[in-house]
């Protein structure tokens, strides 16, 4: 069994970018439990992201 591919950063920021867009709309929720858990999801993950762009910058020379 092949071991997986490592991710990249880039790869795991494009991921990160899939994950998000993969949620719907917190409006679209039936709800207010659903809204807060889809809202607070998305904002989970973007900063997430912002984490890993910090990272990566600090790492370039």
């Amino acid at each position: 069994m092949q071991k997986p591919k490592l991710l990249s950063d880039n790869d795991a920021h494009d991921r990160l970018i899939d994950a998000v867009d993969g949620l719907p709309d917190p409006e679209h929720c039936e709800t207010a439990h659903g809204r807060t858990a889809i809202a607070t999801a998305k904002a989970a993950l973007l900063a997430i992201q912002m984490g890993l762009l910090a990272a990566s910058e600090k790492l370039k020379p």
